[in-house]
């Protein structure tokens, strides 16, 4: 059944045709998939659609009692979760008023049954009497936070997923949804693709998007908008996409031919007017070539090709498999807590989970633009590892793309670089600020190309790309070499390019099985602290020791047979050469993954306390896992500052106190040896030795009256 239809509709702005010679039919049960460029028209059709604009030519014909919904991609005032549910059973309350008011005439008047059948029909379709009970199910299932917090106005992500969930609740014919996804996070985004996977029946919905994973997951028809006009395929995204690829190339391919055509008929009009051949026949013969320039200049819908394979590579210093970088016991306050990890070389990591706070936070805070909150951490590079970090929304407003980019590189490999990520080239000395998100993208990409980085750390790279800037970023970063941390909402992008998932929480970051479909089911793989195998599996164990004893064995085997040049065909054997070398990644890998954590260096002992520390450039990180707080220092020249604070909610008893900080004075003494050491004092009470007194609010320790409570003996004073 037709439920909307566009016959030959055309709509101007400004004088200018955005739309022109639209025919459409949106019939019930259909799932649309509308996509095109930034600024194709996606958001102007759904107004068309919804009745909020007017086609200036053709005409739009929508099928009687019709109830058309459009959602678009958020407002600026707080949305309330009550109110959209109030605002969901709206329909279905006036449809039982209905009922009841039909009833009630009918009583009367036997003579209106049919008008009756036909609210009761109405009333049915939108859910009967067990309407509200079905919507507070799907409200729990969808929008659980709703219900915890229903006097507090919903975050932006959440909001959009309540008008989305509440939109279908309502039951439209026609459902409409403007770039539903936008403010989503992925926990969000998967929620929402449940809710559109079963729409009510009968009811058809047209998504505006470029989130491929939600295309993917929710259409059976395809528009796009290219050039004013609309494509409609009644297929699946994805197989939509396979035919239009297949259709530009076949386009790409008559334009080369026409192109040729033009050269050769070009030339032959040309040779006919130099030797004077009859007029007509020139003239025919400039004709055919005019035509064939037409044809020429026909630009095919596919996405643009971005990058090559094997286009963008560069010799990284670190070998593949070798750790590029070790985080230990990172914190930001509010956001995570004690997190660690491991990266290698040619690993590809995905911070998935809800909200941004968490991944940007941990991501500027690798890229050094944020401080780390926890005195334990550390974070530690490869030896000589280059690191470009995209984060936040770090640009070069001032500068042009060629100015930035070739800042510490060759202005050569800078305009080769940007010309290859396809940035046009009169865009090259354009001021940033003109330039499209998409554009943007680009010259950030030819900057981490021009770094040649080992590791790279992306925050959000899909902000603001339509889907040909998404499909070229997912080309563009398959193929580069280094090792790659992504926080990302889109999930297809995701998909693509990483083979490690996590998910930052309060309490540290979690691992799963299997990328971002292990995300999907939850298969936990690993928590903080524990080792790169599996929770059953703990290092050490003697089914390690059997694996590791197993492949040692394999690879020595292999060595032997190699050893005898004798043995095998020249085929076999390379074929042999290349799994031992397999092997003996497989072995080393599974060695260090055995490896003990490496311990601090220094430690201090004055029972029943122990304080262990490990130096870095600021000073010393102090560790001990059982107390409540830990020590901190603060250096200024040759002068430490030394501080013990309180824990949350509690406090250090004192005479405990004054050997924690005895316990620290000795490790910064012996590690750091500054001229002196101060805290502040305990009360009133008298300073443990070797600290003095220096006035009502502060102790102090010299090295030299450390050095003698300690015993030492300067060289000159020993004894001979």
């Amino acid at each position: 059944m037709t439920l909307l239809e566009l016959q030959d509709v055309g709509l101007a702005w400004d004088g200018k045709a955005v739309l022109h010679g639209v025919d459409w039919t949106v019939a019930a049960g259909e799932v649309w998939g509308l996509v095109g460029d930034n600024g194709s028209g996606k958001s102007t059709l759904l107004q068309l659609l919804a009745g909020g604009l007017e086609p200036h030519d053709g005409r739009l014909i929508r099928s009687p009692g019709v109830r058309v919904a459009l959602v678009t991609a958020g407002e600026p005032e707080p949305v309330y979760a009550r109110t959209l549910m109030d605002e969901a059973l709206t329909s279905w309350q006036e449809a039982r008023d209905a009922v009841a008011a039909e009833a009630q005439r009918l009583a009367g008047d036997p003579g209106r049954l049919e008008r009756y059948a036909a609210v009761l029909e109405r009333f049915e379709r939108l859910g009967g009497w067990s309407a509200p009970e079905r919507h507070e199910a799907a409200w729990q299932k969808a929008v659980p936070e709703a219900f915890a917090a229903s006097d507090r106005p919903l975050s932006p992500g959440l909001a959009q997923l309540a008008r989305v969930v509440g939109a279908v609740l309502a039951r439209p014919d026609v459902l409409l949804l403007d770039e539903p996804t936008l403010p989503l996070d992925v926990v969000e985004h998967e929620r929402l693709v449940q809710v559109l996977a079963r729409p009510a029946e009968g009811t058809a919905v047209v998504v505006a998007s470029h989130d491929r994973a939600l295309l993917r997951s929710i259409t059976n028809a395809t528009a796009r908008v290219h050039s004013g006009r609309l494509q409609p395929r009644r297929l699946a995204f994805a197989s939509a996409e396979v035919q239009r690829r297949t259709d530009g190339r076949r386009q790409a391919r008559l334009a080369r031919e026409a192109k040729k055509e033009h050269h050769r008929l070009q030339a032959s009009a040309a040779q006919a007017q130099r030797f004077g051949a009859a007029a007509g026949r020139g003239k025919r013969l400039a004709q055919r070539a005019a035509q064939a320039g037409a044809q020429a200049q026909v630009t095919p819908d596919t996405a643009p090709q971005a990058v090559v394979d094997g286009a963008w590579s560069w010799p990284t210093r670190a070998k593949d498999g070798q750790r590029v970088l070790s985080v230990r016991s990172l914190g930001v306050a509010s956001a995570f807590w004690d997190v660690s990890f491991d990266v290698r070389m040619g690993e590809r990591w995905v911070l998935l989970g809800r909200g941004d706070a968490r991944a940007d936070a941990l991501l500027e805070v690798l890229a050094g633009r944020r401080a780390n909150d926890n005195p334990r951490a550390f974070v530690r590079w490869g030896g000589r590892i280059r690191v470009h970090a995209w984060t936040g929304r770090h640009g070069a407003s001032e500068l042009t793309p060629l100015a930035w980019v070739s800042q510490g590189v060759d202005e050569r490999a800078a305009r080769q670089a940007l010309l290859q990520t396809g940035l046009p080239h009169e865009a090259l000395v354009r001021p940033w600020t003109t330039l499209s998100t998409g554009q943007q993208a680009r010259v950030r990409l030819a900057k981490m190309v021009t770094e040649q980085p080992d590791v790279i750390l992306l925050d959000r790279p899909e902000r603001g790309l339509d889907l040909a800037g998404l499909e070229w970023l997912e080309q563009a970063l398959a193929n580069v070499p280094a090792a790659l941390v992504l926080a990302t909402h889109d999930l297809a992008l995701a998909e693509a390019v990483a083979d490690e998932a996590a998910q930052l929480t309060q309490e540290g970051l979690v691992r799963y099985r299997g990328g971002v479909q292990g995300w999907r089911r939850g298969r936990k793989r690993l928590t903080v602290d524990a080792a790169p195998t599996d929770a059953s599996d703990p290092p050490g164990s003697q089914e390690d020791q059997r694996e590791l004893q197993t492949l040692e064995d394999q690879r020595l085997a292999l060595e032997v047979w190699l050893a005898d040049p004798t043995q095998g065909a020249p085929r076999e054997r390379a074929r042999a050469e290349r799994t031992r070398r397999e092997l003996t990644g497989t072995w080393l890998e599974a060695v260090d993954a055995n490896l003990p954590e490496p311990k601090p260096r220094f430690a201090a002992v004055e029972p029943p306390l122990r304080l262990e520390a490990d130096r870095h450039a600021a000073g010393l990180t102090f560790i001990a896992p059982d107390w409540p707080s830990l020590p901190t220092i603060v250096r200024h020249d040759q002068v430490v500052h030394l501080s013990l604070p309180d824990p949350p909610s509690a406090c250090w008893l004192p005479s405990v106190r004054r050997k924690a900080l005895v316990l620290a004075l000795r490790l910064t003494m012996e590690v750091l040896a500054p001229k002196a050491v101060q805290t502040a004092a305990i009360g009133r009470t008298e300073p443990p030795a070797p600290f003095a007194r220096l006035d009502e609010d502060w102790w102090v320790a010299t090295l030299e009256g450390f050095e003698t409570h300690q015993g030492y003996v300067r060289l000159e004073e020993s004894p001979a």
